[in-house]
């Protein structure tokens, strides 16, 4: 994917957030095509479009047989106790995979995508129970 493609993707992903109580959470499927590190950079340029209220934005990818997915968060979200690392620890089971980070960018990768829908209802829940 160029750079121009994952930025206009970045700008309808966004578009895409929800509030949960504080936060502002975005938990969508990448564009086709995107794999592990085009992840990461998608999820951090929405994470940057969000501002600066609290913000949690989750990304998953199909790359070939393998689910990337990544957890990017802004200060404001972590004051509030929430961690990437953390984040993608959670999740990694339901996309049959593992991952972890840093409090502000986690990645991780499974191979189960039939899981990812119930890996982001799962997001939604754990920041809703959080607050």
């Amino acid at each position: 994917m160029q750079a121009g493609a994952i930025t206009q993707a970045a700008g309808a992903i966004a578009a895409k957030s929800q509030q949960i109580g504080q936060v502002t959470v975005v938990s969508d499927v990448a564009p086709a095509g995107t794999n592990g590190k085009q992840l990461r950079s998608l999820a951090a340029d929405v994470r940057n479009r969000l501002g600066e209220k609290a913000a949690v934005v989750m990304l998953f990818a199909q790359d070939n047989d393998k689910i990337p997915f990544v957890a990017a968060l802004n200060p404001a979200a972590i004051n509030l106790g929430f961690k990437a690392g953390e984040l993608v620890q959670k999740i990694g089971p339901m996309v049959g995979g593992r991952g972890g980070g840093k409090p502000d960018m986690a990645q991780g990768a499974g191979n189960n995508a039939a899981g990812v829908t119930q890996a982001m209802e799962e997001l939604h829940q754990i920041i809703r129970d959080a607050q």
